[in-house]
């Protein structure tokens, strides 16, 4: 971990960005792809769909920012996630067509996933709380996520959540970002933003005038700019904010 004291000594505000900072799917998400894939006759390694998805992920990004799929309607979301799927396995090193990845995520659709919160989650907020800080979320997924931070049991810290489907908009698009600043009347300058994807979760937050805080659990991601905050576990959080 790198962290100037004096650049949060002022901070108000802690976003957070969701998927893979605070929560993660179960069962994991490679488990349920292989399980999808075998349905169909298609036999995948976990670990290496498990590294795929880095390649497919960062795709989602740059096509939520290109065309947010919050505004897609339901062919062209059909048409993306074939794309995402066909991508994911041909990384994984099994050649695909659009057509049949299509329906190995319609099947991977069907199986049943939920989110877990990380065993660093709910000590940070109940610290950051303790602080008197507010807390908010900021994440590229469509729906509202309220029902599913009450499942989690931590909507008693969360102040405010906002997600691309809300907005309209998906990170790193500024519009965002001041859509959940707006939600509670956050300044920018003493607000901090904490993801695990360094363009859309680091660059956005640069964009939008907050202090970006960038998450690499899986200490695999390789920050060339030292000025940028990088931690490994939340837990890391109690250190800069004291």
């Amino acid at each position: 971990m790198k962290h100037d004291g004096k650049l949060f000594s002022n901070i108000k505000w802690v976003y957070f960005d969701f998927f893979n900072t605070l929560a993660e799917f179960y069962p994991p998400r490679e488990q349920l792809q292989a399980q999808a894939a075998e349905a169909l006759g298609i036999k995948i390694d976990e670990r290496s769909i498990r590294s795929a998805y880095s390649i497919a992920d960062s795709f989602m990004g740059r096509e939520n920012t290109r065309y947010p799929l919050a505004k897609r309607d339901s062919e062209e979301l059909a048409s993306f996630w074939a794309d995402y799927e066909q991508l994911l396995l041909t990384t994984a090193g099994v050649s695909v067509t659009k057509e049949r990845a299509g329906l190995i995520f319609q099947k991977l659709s069907t199986l049943d996933q939920k989110f877990i919160l990380f065993d660093d989650v709910n000590e940070t907020l109940k610290h950051l709380k303790s602080l008197d800080l507010s807390i908010g979320l900021i994440s590229n997924m469509n729906q509202d996520l309220s029902a599913i931070v009450d499942e989690l049991g931590i909507s008693s810290y969360i102040d405010c959540v906002a997600t691309s489907g809300m907005a309209g908009a998906a990170k790193p698009d500024r519009a965002l970002f001041k859509y959940a600043l707006d939600l509670i009347d956050a300044n920018p300058e003493q607000a901090v933003h904490i993801g695990d994807d360094y363009e859309g979760d680091v660059l956005g937050a640069i964009n939008a005038g907050m202090v970006p805080i960038f998450i690499d659990r899986q200490q695999r991601a390789r920050i060339e700019d030292e000025t940028i905050t990088s931690i490994t576990s939340l837990r890391e959080l109690r250190r800069i904010f004291i």
